[in-house]
């Protein structure tokens, strides 16, 4: 953007009071900068405004951690506001706030915005509070902004479905357009802000390297990930934006002063002949040395002040034993859930699917016979049962048989090593890849959020099979057959097929009732356990060796029966650093699978002790069942370190076609054969999908798990 050479600010000649810089004209005022507050969501509000305050930027949107806007009292926010002010900062807008359609807790949240001054509050109201939240607009006056999430926001993924919902309410109630979360969706940020901009009231600004549909964003530096930042920062110029831009920085929450910092600096352009210089970069950044050491100072102070606030919050009196928790699980079904039995009628639903559209019940009321059946993006029992249920479906459409798909779970309470079957989890927006992918000819229906329907119907697993008469009795409760591999010569009970023949020919189901065999569904009071499973990872011990040319050609021939990714890095190189989480996640993803991988630092061998440290923080371990292999193996450590002078007997020894820049990464094949290599930070959806495809979707007799 240096060419670009934005004159965003006019406040840029009037620091923060108290910042050690040195008076500067103001330039031009064309676009407002601003801080998400989300982005210091582990700093106090007193760190954060002195954050905001070094970056010389006067508008603030303040998260819920800093003032927690749906529940905090008017004091506490006219508290906030009046701070904010003193500071010399303008409360611009909030984190999300969730509006419901409960008209108390709406007032209250609009009560306390207005109280603390806010101009825009930021939101995520739900489809049927929209008439209650356009009341409260015009009774306080006040702007809203609703903000999209991308591909696994159900409400608001993108400023498109936004707009649609709000078009003919109220003008004051308009949109915020994340841009990472729209591109991420795979819509055009330019066209939406031009297409928007007569009611665009707020704007995050973010980059990213995450592509087209993933679920997951992968957050950078402003001006070093994919999206256009220099024709989203001019289209907004274009239409006389009168907002601000509000940046968000989410990469390392821990630290993000940097991060911002950076951004901000890349946006501005360059500064001005006489501006001080503290850093070199590769983006344009103007801060004085006084500046950017009182907010490393800032947020030093308040993460520690943040550790002790976690220890104590956590010293707690421990829950009596055997005390019941609401809505425990017993004997695989929460306790208000219900199992249906033969001669029952048809739960009613109302759920979302893939097509935009709410489903009923009763919008498949002319159908002769009814299939309910529950799947999943992520299970390999499902996978292997919808090729067999999907012509089926097709087979039987014209005679009456009406199939409707309920994905179940909650992508929240699936743990990472249980996604190794599937490039998606179980999410509103990836059940629509997924569905695409697989060729669903039938609705699918997300019930992951509330799980009603999934209790109602006493859905024990993915897949789990309901199918009802045309009075919408129930008269076939199991599997779909009885085989979980995909090979159709391993079916030797075709339970469903024969029960919708037995039904559409007028006799009774000769075994109207099977075991259920699959995945298990994911409550969403598994979330818990998720959570201490991501804990038991991260006090896995980490081991690092060394490893000679010799050693690394031992790994390329790859004599196991496992997939092996090898990926060459260090910890000077910074795209071989940012790339590193995502790895370790496909790692743990499919470490069920015959799976490994190999990393191999090209950092001094002297550095053991520090490129040990680095894999400990980034929590490289081995994943339980792949470290017993190892040991029948008689391996060690898969994170090794290489001692050769000769950087050409590495390349002759892992693969001769590699250039080698750093990082580099090859998936060998069981016999050495290398069937796919990188050079350069990979694309984590790319590799996942290359990885997935080659060890294949579905159980298989072969394959040892």
């Amino acid at each position: 953007l240096g060419a670009f050479s934005l004159p965003l600010l006019s406040s840029v000649g009037r620091a923060a009071a108290g910042a050690a810089a040195p008076a500067t004209p103001a330039r031009p005022e064309r676009l407002r900068l601003g801080i998400a507050s989300y982005s210091l969501r582990n700093l106090s509000l007193d760190d954060a405004i002195a954050t905001v305050k070094t970056l010389r930027i006067s508008n603030i949107a303040l998260f819920k951690n800093h003032c927690a806007w749906e529940t905090a009292s008017l004091e506490e926010c006219r508290a906030v506001g009046g701070k904010l002010k003193a500071a010399g900062l303008t409360l611009t807008g909030s984190g999300v706030v969730n509006l419901t359609n409960d008209e108390a807790k709406c007032r209250k949240a609009f009560e306390n915005v207005k109280a603390a001054g806010m101009l825009t509050m930021v939101c995520k109201p739900e489809i049927d509070a929209l008439p209650l939240v356009e009341k409260l607009v015009k009774e306080f006056d006040q702007k809203l902004a609703i903000h999209n999430h991308g591909p696994e926001d159900k409400l608001y993924p993108t400023p498109e479905v936004a707009w649609n919902a709000i078009k003919s309410l109220d003008a004051r109630i308009g949109l915020c357009i994340d841009v990472g979360h729209t591109a991420r969706f795979g819509d055009d940020v330019v066209t939406s802000i031009k297409k928007y901009s007569a009611r665009l009231h707020d704007v995050h600004m973010k980059d990213s390297i995450a592509i087209v549909g993933a679920q997951k964003d992968v957050p950078i530096e402003v001006g070093a990930g994919r999206l256009d930042v220099r024709g989203m920062l001019r289209a907004l110029i274009d239409v006389n934006y009168p907002g601000v831009v509000a940046f968000e920085y989410e990469k390392v929450a821990g630290n993000p002063v940097t991060g911002l910092a950076e951004s901000v600096g890349y946006v501005r352009g360059p500064p001005p002949p006489h501006a001080p210089t503290i850093m070199k970069s590769k983006y344009p950044l103007r801060l004085t040395l006084a500046a950017f050491l009182a907010g490393a100072l800032a947020f030093s102070a308040a993460a520690q002040d943040a550790k002790k606030k976690k220890g104590s919050a956590n010293a707690g009196s421990p829950k009596a034993p055997g005390t019941a928790t609401k809505g425990e699980i017993t004997g695989g079904l929460p306790a208000d859930a219900r199992t249906l039995r033969l001669g029952d009628a048809a739960p009613d639903f109302t759920l979302l699917g893939i097509d935009g559209k709410t489903h009923t019940l009763a919008d498949y009321k002319a159908a002769k016979l009814l299939m309910v059946v529950f799947l999943s993006n992520h299970c390999p029992y499902s996978h292997a049962s919808e090729t067999r249920l999907i012509p089926l479906a097709k087979e039987f459409k014209a005679q009456g048989l009406d199939v409707v798909s309920i994905n179940p779970n909650s992508p929240d309470s699936v743990r990472v090593d249980e996604l190794g079957y599937s490039k998606y989890n179980d999410g509103y927006a990836e059940m629509k890849l997924y569905a695409r992918d697989s060729g669903f000819p039938f609705p699918y229906l997300y019930d992951g959020d509330t799980q009603a329907t999934a209790k109602a119907y006493g859905c024990l697993a993915t897949p789990h099979v309901f199918l009802f008469d045309q009075e919408r009795k129930l008269r076939y409760v199991g599997r779909v057959d009885d085989s979980r591999f995909e090979d159709p010569k391993t079916v030797t009970s075709h339970d469903t097929r024969n029960a919708v023949v037995e039904l559409l020919a007028g006799k009774p189901v000769t075994t109207p009732k099977t075991i259920v065999m699959g995945c298990s569904t994911k409550w969403n009071t598994k979330r818990d356990d998720i959570a201490k499973a991501e804990e038991k990872w991260k006090s896995e011990a980490v081991d690092l060796e060394l490893i000679d040319a010799a050693g690394v050609a031992k790994l390329a021939k790859n004599d196991s029966n496992r997939l092996r990714l090898v990926n060459v890095w260090a910890t000077w190189c910074a795209p071989c650093v940012a790339e590193f989480p995502e790895l370790v996640s496909l790692a743990r993803r499919v470490g069920n699978r015959d799976f490994e991988m190999v990393t191999i630092s090209m950092d001094d061998p002297k550095m053991q002790p520090q490129v040990k440290a680095f894999l400990e923080k980034q929590h490289v371990a081995t994943p339980a069942r792949l470290k017993r292999l190892l040991a029948s193996e008689g391996r060690g450590a898969l994170n090794v370190l290489y001692t050769g002078a000769s950087t050409d007997a590495l390349v002759k020894a892992l693969d001769p076609e590699w250039p080698g820049p750093l990082p580099y990464t090859v998936l060998i094949a069981p016999g050495g054969k290398i069937l796919w290599r990188h050079n350069g930070a990979v694309d984590p959806e790319v590799l996942k999908h290359k990885v997935i495809d080659l060890l294949g979707p579905f159980y298989t007799p072969e394959e040892k798990r």
